[in-house]
């Protein structure tokens, strides 16, 4: 139910995944992804010192083909920026 996540569907990457768990204990598990290797954090959201921290483990250039990935970059931008999703 996290506003990154608005309008986002699962999605295929053909890149690899950084291993990056675990993620920090105040961090809301956004997205995992799972290879052959296993299960990692694909995408976090935080708040740290009032600023609004997203991360996101992917970003290979067919990934920019891919709808869903370009809406959940817009979505964390947007709430990560101020939070207000009518921005865009």
């Amino acid at each position: 139910n996290h506003p990154v996540l608005k309008g986002v569907h699962g999605f295929k990457s053909k890149y690899s995944l950084y291993q990056t768990a675990p993620i920090a204990g105040d961090a809301s598990l956004l997205l995992s992804g799972t290879t052959k290797d296993g299960t990692e954090p694909l995408a976090w959201a935080r708040t740290s010192h009032a600023e609004r921290v997203v991360y996101i483990g992917l970003g290979g250039v067919q990934d920019w083909a891919e709808p869903n990935f370009k809406t959940l970059v817009t979505n964390a931008l947007v709430w990560a920026a101020d939070g207000n999703e009518k921005n865009h």
